[in-house]
């Protein structure tokens, strides 16, 4: 009775804060978008043959990794800029998120020759090129978006992109009815861009100013630098592990092991988005004289309880929702979801840390950080794999949890005990 009025409590407090509903449309809004994904998905894959799917998986996969370049930290800059120099700051990215997105539709171009050359199908070439249309659009809403979260609106931000999520779900199963074969999965990313990009910059009214002068673009990408290193160190955690099982035991427990990690760490990443998006915007308001630090201690208080008690009845629901949805075949991955599940807290504890650190102008620590993160992880999963599939989870999940509480309170109180007022 206790914990269930403890509980009551911590919920109130929550919903009574803005930023937890952002964080609440974000989260939900990514959860839909995968669900909504894995039944076009189940559609499709019903229309097109295995080449195929493994094809879209080569071109997607790449796009993914190529537009990791875009994180440099223009949006984070815009977020934490003084009100006085926000107009310069807005200026300057507009211009770096031109160059820079402009030379990832090179790569992006270049990457799908090679893709076209090894396949020897020069149709994947042009299906590959047309994705470089993504980097062209994007420079023209991302101050948008991140001006947006800078006045907590990412429920806006949240409601934008689940329809054109939906457009691409939508447009993924027409054309497959259609016959496009390999097109059907990867053009809709082209194809719904406007929904994005007219959405976005209905957000906020802002266009550049000739009048403006310009910020330096030096401190800015000083700052934003070790964010992209860091998003890159991120996303190689989240996908190299699957090559390792694969070396390591196999591609029947690569199998086990892809569908346990997206039942498994599937909350954990839909509401360790939403934290990124919304929380730094909360951190870097000017709101009564407040500190970061102490706002961010506020945040974590009430937050982090609350969504670990998730994370844990998720873990012990495993055994029952896992055969009940995916089917009994694959029961022997409960297990292993389970203990991914219990990875959210710690994940979460971090990712706070994180943006703290960056609106603090700190992102040289997170950089470092997760490169230590990243390699122990790793050594983890390396060893635990020399067993089986449930000792690789369990090792890497509690190497990479050790490590993400120690770091995120030697940040806190050694690394950021100075805090810098709002």
């Amino acid at each position: 009775m206790l914990l269930t009025r403890t509980l009551g409590r911590h919920l109130s407090a929550l919903a009574s804060q803005r930023i937890v509903r952002n964080l609440a449309w974000l989260a939900g809004g990514d959860l839909l978008t995968r669900a909504v994904r894995i039944g076009s998905i189940a559609i499709v894959a019903r229309l097109i043959d295995p080449d195929a799917f493994g094809l879209a998986a080569l071109l997607l996969s790449s796009h993914e990794l190529v537009k990791v370049g875009a994180q440099i930290g223009t949006g984070q800059s815009i977020i934490r800029a003084k009100a006085d120099d926000l107009e310069a700051v807005a200026e300057t990215c507009w211009r770096l998120n031109w160059m820079i997105c402009t030379a990832l539709a090179l790569v992006q171009i270049a990457v799908a020759v090679a893709i076209g050359a090894v396949a020897s199908d020069w149709s994947i070439t042009l299906l590959g090129t047309a994705l470089a249309a993504v980097f062209i659009g994007m420079p023209v809403g991302l101050v948008h978006v991140y001006l947006g979260l800078r006045a907590e609106r990412a429920d806006a931000v949240a409601k934008i992109a689940a329809a054109q999520n939906m457009a691409d779900a939508v447009l993924t199963v027409a054309l497959a009815l259609a016959g496009a074969g390999v097109w059907a999965l990867v053009l809709p990313k082209a194809l719904t861009l406007p929904i994005w990009l007219v959405g976005v910059r209905r957000i906020v009214s802002w266009r550049p100013e000739a009048s403006v002068t310009p910020a330096p673009w030096r401190p800015i990408l000083h700052f934003g630098l070790p964010i992209l290193g860091s998003e890159a160190l991120v996303a190689a955690r989240n996908h190299l592990d699957k090559p390792l099982i694969g070396l390591f035991l196999g591609i029947d427990a690569l199998g086990v092991w892809y569908l346990a990690t997206s039942a498994g760490t599937g909350l954990a990443q839909a509401v360790s988005s939403a934290f990124s998006f919304v929380l730094m915007p909360f951190l870097c308001k000017d709101e009564g004289g407040e500190n970061r630090t102490a706002r961010f201690d506020r945040f974590v208080r009430i937050a982090l309880p609350v969504l670990t008690l998730v994370f844990i009845a998720q873990a012990f629901a495993a055994p029952v929702y896992v055969p009940l949805i995916f089917g009994h075949r694959w029961s022997e991955a409960a297990a292993i979801v389970a203990v991914l599940c219990l990875s959210g807290g710690p994940r979460l504890l971090w990712d706070g840390v994180v943006q703290l650190a960056r609106s603090e102008g700190r992102s040289g620590i997170e950089f470092s950080s997760n490169l230590l993160t990243g390699f122990l992880s790793f050594a983890g999963l390396t060893i635990g794999a020399q067993h089986d599939l449930l000792n690789a989870a369990l090792a890497m999940v509690m190497v990479t949890a050790a490590a993400q509480i120690g770091l995120s309170l030697c940040i806190r109180f050694i690394t950021l005990r100075n805090p810098t007022p709002s």
